[in-house]
């Protein structure tokens, strides 16, 4: 398994339930700065959801969108 895919796997073991949560919130600044970066590589969206003060969910969906 790639990084890519341990760190999203932790992410998505770790998020919070709470929609009104930050990732930063949710997972911690580091770990949430990682998935940000890594959601700005994998989306072709122009302006994409990759910010640490939207929820760890949104920002995985556009991970998992530009993978697909």
């Amino acid at each position: 398994m790639t990084r890519c895919g341990i760190l999203l796997l932790v992410a998505l073991a770790t998020a919070s339930t709470r929609a009104h949560a930050s990732c930063r919130d949710e997972i911690g600044a580091e770990r949430s700065a990682v998935l940000a970066d890594q959601c700005m590589e994998a989306s072709p969206a122009t302006r994409p959801p990759c910010n640490v003060l939207n929820a760890c969910d949104m920002i995985l969906d556009e991970i998992k969108r530009g993978w697909a």
